[in-house]
């Protein structure tokens, strides 16, 4: 029995047409349409579009299923094309001969906002496909010869979302470790520590700041032992993430231990722990405290 696709006006289900995809036969052209770029309508915001077309010079018969983050998006047979808008960002193509295709190709594209990839598709052998990514005026040279759509609807109608602002590093305060904690320690040293940060608290409290995250991060000297150096960065890192939480401060607050990995100091000789070395590298010894979030400070 011969399917008349016109008759049923392309709006049965991809699944329908699974079964018959494996062969490329006139049953299967889509609508006589060439592809005119200057008469595509305009990209949405925050999307891109993909253009997939095959040469109709192939001598190949498989009709490939085009699925685009897993929807289904057309099936292309020699000398067609389909065209689908993509999210910016990252997109997965699949191309499959049927169902089920146990080696089915699958590219993984990043897209930019307001811009046209175009993509040649060919059969590589039998059954199984092809894809490269081909010039805007190479692709429109050739898309000249393809003259029909793809005879599968596009299933991938839902819009994309708009990405989401990443977070900034709005501002960062370096404190003094030999001022907050006592020698060797990750214990306040008494109301000096503490005074040091309630005026921090409330320096970043007046500033109207939105922080989405603060991130503490304690930082040693290269005396002592690695090990040991690393702990205390971490636990000093700590102390003051829980006296800030006390503090009221609003955002994720986040901590880490540097130990001695990242100095400040260059021209500090000697690894005995004299007097006059342990005062070279006092600016090692500190704690930052990141302020990330997604707009700056209000003026």
């Amino acid at each position: 029995m011969k399917i008349n696709l016109t008759s049923l006006g392309l709006t049965f289900t991809a699944a329908s047409l699974l079964a018959i995809a494996g062969c490329a036969t006139p049953e299967l052209t889509g609508p006589k349409h060439p592809y005119k770029a200057e008469q595509q309508p305009a990209i949405p915001p925050n999307e891109a579009r993909l253009v997939l077309y095959r040469s109709n010079k192939e001598n190949k018969s498989g009709s490939p299923i085009i699925r685009i983050d897993e929807h289904v998006v057309g099936a292309l047979n020699p000398g067609q094309y389909l065209v689908s808008n993509i999210c910016q960002g990252a997109n997965q193509l699949v191309v499959s001969h049927r169902e089920g295709d146990s080696q089915p190709l699958t590219l993984n594209l990043a897209a930019k906002p307001g811009e046209t990839l175009y993509l040649r598709v060919w059969e590589l052998t039998d059954n199984h496909f092809d894809a490269e990514r081909v010039a805007s005026s190479t692709a429109k040279d050739e898309l000249k010869k393809a003259k029909h759509v793809s005879y599968l609807v596009n299933r991938k109608t839902q819009g994309c979302k708009p990405e989401e602002p990443q977070p900034i590093l709005i501002k960062e305060v370096e404190l003094s470790a030999d001022a907050l904690f006592h020698f060797d320690s990750a214990s306040l040293a008494g109301l000096i520590g503490r005074n040091t940060l309630d005026r921090l608290a409330t320096d970043i409290q007046s500033q109207n700041i939105d922080i989405d995250i603060i991130r503490v991060v304690g930082h040693t000297d290269r005396l002592g032992s690695e090990a040991y150096n690393q702990k205390l960065s971490e636990e000093r890192a700590e102390t003051v993430a829980d006296y800030l939480r006390g503090k009221g401060l609003q955002g994720q607050i986040e901590t880490q231990g540097m130990g001695p990995t990242v100095p400040v100091t260059q021209d500090c000789q000697g690894r005995r722990a004299t007097p006059e070395l342990i005062k070279c590298l006092q600016p090692d010894r500190r704690v930052s405290i990141e302020l990330w979030g997604t707009k700056e400070a209000n003026e």
